[in-house]
């Protein structure tokens, strides 16, 4: 007999033992007819196919799950995506039974599985995920299929998993995401008393009809409204309404059972006895061998999931697992557990569910209220859970990340509810991007310091560990490169691991050439960009006209990017601190000035889990305004011909400030040599005390500050005025000039009256209260004045720093000023005349 003989003989023999049969639709079942007519409009429906009818009806006793479709092709879009048939089931425990394919075609109606047969694939659809399940798919491609066709099909799978011995758990939308004519749902059984539903987003009570022994559960629903699934919903919300119909069992008693399923009476292995002798040997304390078993089964032991049958729910052998060298996840936390009791460290499989998190609490128990397994350990009195599927963790295992879990259900015969799950898990990124740039010939060297610590380390771990370095610098460097179309790598970038304290760190350089960009031909402005890039990029969100479902985000989250600017010349900028405070979140930007270096900070934090969809729009508005702060321009007027140098000073404006200081020190020498009377004949006063002490500080640092904020604002560099008075400028502005002048002379002015009020207070002249009432009240009135018209030239605003500023001076003046003129303290202690004074000396 030939190869090709036996092939076809066994492919022969797989399609006779899995071949799909056909039956008469089930006696039980309620008939629904479709209906034709729907009021859903044709540009309503995407794909260009409609469901008319999504019918499900469930006997639980017969263990019969019975389906029903009706779907009317609009287009010619909708030929391709309509016209096959896929079936899903489990061979093990399920029969699949047709009862009939039919094509409606205007008054037609057509038999298709009389002309044609359904294919029986394997595909293991879950592959990519590192799942076999073993289900088979029943595929059938429907042909002469026409616009305007409607295909019904009804199908039944018969078969529960026989390791859950009759416990029934099942989870059913009334709405999708897709317009459908109508939804009809059914639940039926012997034994009402037995099972619960739990109804989810307040879907509709169901119509409950009794006959006889049998309860129906029906839910029937015309036009179900339509859900516009939005990105970043948080895994334990769902938009849709939702049936949860189960069997009514504690939390308790699902624990016992399920504990069954992790019991055995195989011994260990020689192969594992003999792991488990060579830990002990190697390592001292309980803690080091347990440490070291959890990272041989993250790393050494593969996930691979085999779950054909009932090892969907029922894990392998621990013996059996350790010779494979894989498992999926209850299987890998069993096997760890297993190793952890034998050398005397108290260990249980712990179900949980990676998306409802906390919300599992709010769910019927059940076995498919869970979709993960992880393993509760009890070490140095501290209950601990480690995810033995997680690879690259390091340190010790009480600091290892565990993630948002919420609660989990141990798998021992004393639990009697769910445990909550001690997460650790934080996200915490620091970027630093240092820019060094000597001169105007337009090159930058980028350094680039990254660190990350948290669950961002474990995952940067593993990109390390799973790719090239070379592959990682390709996709560091296409990064910057959207910025700086012209930047090469200096050096291939490095990394740091620190097992220790959990950190990752990652080192770049690159070469940034033509940094700096002119505009134009007609103009001398040249400008360098700079931007956190990544930290917009953390926390870009897609924006939504109106949000109806809550939006996820990384909690808690600490984002910082830090940007250098080492110049060629000192920049005139001013310090400055801001922070936008939003609906799930803080951040907070600082620029200092350091010579010729300026220092970016950008510093973000999520502050909740999620945003609500009431405040998702306030979110969105202050997360742009974050966005706004994360773009930084420098400007030069003829910096690329190297016209301005750090020592070009501005002649013109040091003359003004000279002929402002003679002739403010005139004023200050005709006020000098003012008096008052004195009150005491012998012009003695009280020394320097009480509450006078504190106007003293005041007083004495106000000539430092001013003198700093004068320097610090630049009047005197010659670059800070070309663009001002330079007609080819786009700054150009006369006006501006003026304004600033004004400024600069009145903020001198301030300053050498603010140093006669230092020789008046500390020789207590009588005249030093109506002088510095004067001074403040002057102040405060120029502050305003300068701020408003400042504004007018967008250089400014009254923003909360500026309002809270203006606030405290008024405070301020109304304690000092009644203080000054009433207290007899100040009465007593600004007493002397400058005659006395002469005469003493």
């Amino acid at each position: 007999m030939s190869l090709r003989t036996n092939l076809l003989l066994f492919y022969l023999l797989f399609c006779c033992t899995v071949a799909d049969s056909f039956s008469n639709t089930p006696n039980w079942i309620n008939p629904v007819a479709f209906s034709s007519t729907h009021s859903i409009r044709d540009n309503e429906i995407p794909n260009g196919y409609l469901y008319l009818l999504y019918d499900n009806q469930v006997n639980i006793d017969q263990e019969e799950d019975f389906f029903h479709y009706a779907i009317k092709i609009i287009n010619s879009n909708g030929l391709s995506e309509a016209s096959t048939i896929n079936i899903n089931y489990d061979q093990n425990y399920q029969n699949l039974d047709y009862h009939y394919v039919k094509i409606i075609r205007k008054n037609e109606t057509i038999d298709v599985l009389s002309k044609q047969q359904p294919e029986i694939l394997r595909r293991e659809t879950r592959l990519e995920s590192g799942i076999i399940d073993g289900r088979l798919t029943s595929f059938l491609e429907i042909q002469d299929l026409r616009v305007g066709d409607v295909i019904e099909y009804a199908y039944s799978i018969t078969g529960f998993n026989p390791i859950k011995e009759g416990l029934f758990y099942n989870t059913c939308n009334l709405n999708y995401s897709i317009p459908i004519g109508e939804t009809y749902l059914m639940f039926q059984t012997n034994n009402q008393s037995q099972y619960q539903y739990k109804l989810i987003n307040n879907a509709s009570q169901p119509s409950i009809k009794t006959k006889g022994e049998t309860t129906q559960f029906v839910w029937h629903i015309q036009n179900p409204e339509v859900i516009d699934y939005e990105d970043d919903i948080p895994g334990w919300f769902t938009p849709y309404k939702q049936v949860i119909f189960s069997s009514k069992i504690s939390w308790h008693k699902l624990a016992q059972y399920i504990s069954e399923l992790y019991k055995t009476d195989a011994p260990l292995s020689k192969e594992l006895s003999t792991f488990i002798a060579e830990q002990k040997q190697n390592y001292q304390s309980k803690e080091a061998i347990a440490r070291s078993i959890v990272r041989y089964i993250q790393n050494d032991i593969r996930y691979l999931g085999n779950e054909d049958g009932i090892y969907s729910f029922k894990p392998r052998n621990p013996n059996e697992i350790f010779k494979r060298k894989s498992g999926d996840c209850k299987e890998k936390s069993w096997l760890l557990t297993t190793l952890l009791n034998k050398i005397g460290i108290e260990a249980y499989p712990a179900l949980v569910n990676t998306y409802l998190s906390d919300k599992i609490s709010d769910q019927p128990p059940g076995f498919e209220a869970f979709d993960h397994c992880i393993a509760c350990v009890i070490l140095n009195n501290d209950t601990l859970f480690i995810d033995p599927t997680i690879t690259g963790q390091v340190g010790q295992l009480a600091t290892n990340i565990i993630p948002d879990y919420g609660f989990a259900l141990l798998i021992n015969d004393n639990t009697t509810d769910l445990t909550r799950v001690n997460s650790n898990l934080f996200y915490e990124t620091k970027i630093t991007e240092e820019y060094s740039i000597k001169d105007y010939s337009g090159n930058a060297r980028l350094h680039v310091t990254t660190r990350y610590k948290g669950y961002d380390a474990e995952i940067n771990r593993q990109h390390f560990k799973n790719s090239t370095t070379n592959d990682i610098q390709e996709q560091y460097l296409q990064f910057y490169a959207s910025t700086y179309p012209q930047i090469d790598t200096l050096k291939l970038l490095t990394f740091k691991d620190d097992s220790i304290n959990n950190s990752f760190e990652v080192k770049e350089s690159y070469l940034i050439k033509n940094i700096w960009s002119r505009e134009d031909s007609t103009t001398s402005k040249i400008t360098a960009f700079f931007s956190a890039k990544a930290l917009n990029y953390e926390i870009s969100r897609t924006v939504y006209p109106e949000r109806k479902s809550p939006m996820w985000q990384k909690f808690p989250l600490r984002y910082r990017q830090e940007l250098i600017l080492n110049l060629p010349e000192e920049w005139t900028i001013s310090d400055s601190r801001s922070s936008i405070h939003g609906p799930g979140f803080n951040f907070y930007n600082t620029i200092i000035k350091n010579g010729k270096s300026i220092f970016l900070s950008y510093d973000y934090q999520t502050t909740t889990k999620s945003v609500n969809k009431e405040d998702y729009q306030e979110f969105i508005v202050k997360n742009e305004n974050v966005g706004d702060e994360l773009s930084y321009e420098l400007y030069n007027y003829g910096g690329l011909t190297d016209n301005t140098t750090s020592g070009s000073l501005n002649i013109q404006m040091i003359i003004i400030a000279i002929f402002t200081c003679i002739f403010g020190i005139y004023l200050a020498s005709k006020l000098y040599n003012y008096d008052l009377p004195s009150p005491l004949s012998n012009n003695e006063s009280r020394p320097i005390g009480g509450w006078i002490v504190l106007i003293a500080f005041g007083v004495t640092l106000t000539p430092f500050i001013l003198s700093y904020s004068i320097y610090s604002i630049g009047y005197f560099h010659l670059n800070n005025w070309e663009h001002i008075f330079n007609a080819s400028s786009d700054e150009y502005s006369l006006e501006l000039g003026t304004f600033i002048i004004i400024e600069m002379v009145f903020n001198i002015l301030f300053l050498i009256f603010s140093c006669l009020n230092v020789i008046l207070f500390y020789q207590r002249r009588s005249i030093f209260p109506r002088v510095f009432i004067a001074y403040i009240t002057l102040n405060f009135i120029f502050i305003v004045i300068d701020n408003i018209i400042a504004t007018s030239f967008d250089i400014a605003s009254f923003d909360n720093e500026t309002n809270l500023d203006l606030v405290r001076r008024v405070i301020y003046m109304c304690i000092w000023i009644p203080y000054l003129l009433i207290s007899e303290r100040s009465k007593d202690t600004f007493v002397r005349i400058l005659r006395t004074n002469r005469i003493n000396t």
